[in-house]
């Protein structure tokens, strides 16, 4: 049978909560279909098979070999939320799962180790890897695709005198600020769409900043003059440069998550990504945590932070009954800032249909 077009571009997987203490391991595929538009595979409940010798009283069930013929397994097929009781069904281990989930302690880790019964084999693959094999069965990439690439950085403000407070009382900050606190406002943010040879800024107006109030009146000139540059310095033909300004750092950074949506590439890049990224969570959060009228609804500024972050049109989806699924909101920045860049293997974990990738961990990597 024929395979069709599908370029995997990001594997999503999220708890899916049924009922009271019941997740399902749910599974979003995105992929590029042989027009090159994003489509959407939901699993809505992971299946995961596994392989049980059928002869308990041979010597492979006692030595376990490296290979087995498949006549001698028995394979077994059940969700991924239910495995391990499986397993222990077929291993006759449910004392040990029984004393496991009972018991206080890392239940995962020590259910895990029904994964080493010497009747067991092909348990233990992680259930998103089955589903990409899966799906590359079923599809082929697209070999003549250019991946959509972004790049995007941020600008903070500072003050050249360290903790000030000025005439009216605003505090400045001096030097690089450590992107856990966020301790000063984010003023630009710029995107550049690769594909489209776009420009993208997002600037934040300040009465007190006469440069950017210039900067403003004069922007049509500004931009003859980047584009003149960059084709003179780059050999660079930027075919729009699009710079709002907005009169808050909310409206600004909600406008470039909102602009990262609409284009959707598949890879977002920065240059030491954990510091803009963790920044902009850390300054919606500081913004939202301010706002009476999502205090007032009971919402939590890091779960506004997390929604503006996400891309709500990945977050509706059918399950096989053609019921409406919903996927929560999620914005996870896991930083390992006390590794080296060269072994730090940072990520972002979102849903939406973007890979946001640190460009300097990977220079690092390489170099």
């Amino acid at each position: 049978m024929e395979k069709k077009i599908g370029t995997l571009i990001k594997v999503i997987t999220s708890k899916r909560k049924v009922r009271e203490n019941v997740e399902y391991d749910s599974l979003l595929l995105i992929y590029r279909d042989e027009n090159g538009k994003k489509q959407t595979k939901f699993i809505d409940r992971a299946e995961v098979p596994f392989y049980v010798i059928k002869d308990k009283e041979a010597p492979e069930a006692i030595s376990p070999p490296m290979f087995i013929e498949k006549s001698k397994v028995e394979k077994v097929t059940t969700f991924s939320d239910l495995l391990f009781r499986e397993i222990a069904v077929k291993t006759d281990s449910l004392y040990y799962f029984d004393r496991v989930v009972t018991s206080p302690g890392i239940r995962d880790s020590n259910l895990k180790n029904l994964f080493k019964h010497n009747w067991l084999y092909d348990a233990d693959m992680d259930f998103a890897d089955r589903y990409i094999a899966y799906f590359h069965e079923e599809f082929q990439p697209d070999i003549n695709y250019k991946l959509h690439k972004c790049y995007f950085d941020i600008e903070v403000d500072i003050m050249p005198d360290g903790w000030k407070k000025d005439s009216k009382g605003n505090i400045g900050y001096m030097g690089f600020p450590d992107e856990e606190l966020a301790p000063v406002p984010v003023n630009i943010i710029t995107l550049f769409d690769e594909k489209n040879m776009s420009l993208h800024t997002f600037v934040v107006r300040n009465p007190r900043n006469t440069s950017i109030v210039d900067f403003e009146k004069h922007i049509e000139e500004f931009k003859n003059e980047l584009r003149e540059e960059l084709a003179t310095d780059d050999l660079l033909i930027i075919k729009s440069i699009d710079i709002q300004f907005y009169d808050t750092e909310e409206q600004t950074i909600e406008a470039f998550f909102k602009k990262a949506h609409d284009i959707d590439p598949d890879f977002m890049c920065a240059w030491n990504e954990s510091f803009d990224v963790i920044t902009l969570q850390n300054r919606l959060k500081k913004i939202y945590s301010r706002k009476e009228e999502l205090k007032q609804k009971g919402i939590r500024a890091q779960d506004q932070m997390v929604t503006t972050i996400s891309d709500s049109k990945y977050q509706i989806q059918k399950d096989k009954q053609g019921n409406t699924a919903y996927l929560p909101p999620r914005a996870y920045y896991m930083t390992r800032k006390d590794q080296s860049f060269v072994d730090r293997t940072d990520y972002f974990d979102v849903v939406d249909g973007i890979n946001w990738m640190d460009q300097l961990l990977y220079y690092a990597n390489i170099r």
